[in-house]
């Protein structure tokens, strides 16, 4: 949330406006121009739209390669737990399926997550919760017996949005000119974010970007 309230302060000092609260409703699209009209009743004109709104995208972007996950996740009071072997603030992370992570924070707190499930359904994501939560620190117990007996001081559950790849989809949205989209980030949001920002500036500058077809989205 930090890092987030930095950014757009950045943004605003660049002389970006931000319109919230806003809810995009349709998108109109020509060879020179995009219209956005929000279902408070703005309207907002563009040379070029950029969707980078997390993992639910409006219809225009193609869905076929995309997929939406639930994942749960709970962190410690701080110093709960006598198992920290990895004061380096190295992270767990096994790479089975379901998968289970484990880090530590700077305050000394244990965050244990994974256990994904295929699909969104708020409804149902929070019906499980109770049941995920008992397997995570299960799981963690197991592999770590310090943790063994700690309670979660938090717990939370989301989305998150994968491709068929493990790679994300950047780029021009198909039949959409002036569109561009970054989507499909997976359990690597940081590093493919980043990547997103090298390849979106360069098609907004139209460099070319040798990178740029292996996360395009209409790559085959």
């Amino acid at each position: 949330m930090k890092l987030a309230r930095g950014l757009l302060h950045e943004a605003v000092k660049c002389a970006a406006v931000i319109g919230s609260p806003a809810v995009a409703g349709v998108y109109q699209t020509t060879t020179d121009r995009v219209t956005i009209e929000t279902r408070e009743g703005d309207v907002i004109p563009a040379r070029t739209l950029v969707l980078a709104n997390g993992y639910e995208m409006p219809d225009l972007v193609a869905a076929a390669r995309h997929s939406l996950v639930s994942s749960w996740v709970i962190a410690t009071a701080p110093a709960q737990a006598t198992c920290v072997p990895w004061s380096d603030g190295a992270l767990v992370r096994e790479a089975s399926g379901p998968y289970l992570y484990i880090r530590s924070t700077a305050d000394r707190r244990i965050v244990i997550g994974g256990e994904d499930e295929e699909f969104s359904d708020p409804v149902k994501r929070q019906q499980m919760t109770s049941q995920k939560i008992e397997a995570l620190l299960a799981k963690a117990a197991k592999r770590c017996p310090g943790i063994s007996g700690v309670t979660p001081e938090f717990t939370w559950t989301g989305v998150l949005g994968e491709a068929d790849e493990s790679r994300p989809m950047i780029g021009q949205v198909l039949g959409r000119p002036n569109c561009l989209a970054a989507v499909g980030y997976g359990g690597n949001g940081i590093t493919f974010s980043a990547m997103a920002a090298d390849l979106l500036e360069a098609e907004l500058e139209g460099r070319p970007n040798e990178d740029a077809a292996l996360d395009a989205p209409d790559r085959d």
